[in-house]
């Protein structure tokens, strides 16, 4: 008996009909649409069988409780996520606090038409803190001249009282005036990143 003779006898063809039948009645599980099916012929029964007030009620007290179950639902999903979000800004709002721009400094630049300044940023906080964003307003006296919004990236990690020295470049107008030169350079943390090991 060779293999193709083997294959094509009863016994095997009937054992391969009977393990497919197997498999495709285990695999078909009621889908969702099925499930609510079952649920729609079931009330349809209970109408069928109730009078015209016992209906109203029927239909009544089902559409409520279809109606607190999906509140519910969606309350205790997104409630957990309230309470995570608030300590998170929390968090985030008091580091903030804590990493301080000291000893802004105008210094003279080596290129005509630029500014340079330099600064420090110091983390007081008790959290390591990186991919920093800091807001430049270049101000001559109380006027606004200039402002600018920059991603840090030579910090990956200020680790809890460090401290780095930075600085930053304005390029001035070619047609520079006076009254777009600035003397001052206020500088604020915008975004930061609390690392945590």
């Amino acid at each position: 008996m060779n293999v193709r003779e083997f294959v094509n006898s009863p016994i095997v063809v009937a054992i391969v009909v009977i393990v497919s039948a197997f498999v495709l009645v285990n695999s078909t599980r009621p889908t969702g649409a099925q499930e609510i099916r079952g649920v729609y012929d079931e009330l349809t029964k209970i109408m069928e069988e109730s009078s015209e007030g016992e209906k109203k009620l029927v239909v009544q007290n089902f559409i409520t409780e279809l109606g607190s179950q999906i509140r519910e639902g969606f309350s205790a999903a997104f409630e957990g996520n309230k309470e995570e979000e608030k300590q998170k800004l929390r968090e985030f709002l008091d580091t903030k606090k804590k990493v301080r721009i000291v000893n802004i400094k105008r210094i003279q630049s080596q290129w005509p038409g630029r500014e340079n300044y330099i600064f420090t940023i110091k983390n007081e906080s008790e959290r390591i803190v990186g991919n920093l964003k800091l807001n430049y307003r270049f101000q001559n006296g109380d006027v606004l001249v200039d402002a600018e919004n920059k991603w840090i990236n030579e910090i990956q990690a200020l680790e809890p009282n460090e401290e780095v020295a930075l600085k930053v470049d304005r390029t001035l107008p070619q047609d520079a005036s006076d009254q777009v030169m600035s003397n001052r350079l206020t500088v604020t943390v915008i975004a930061l990143e609390i690392k945590n090991i």
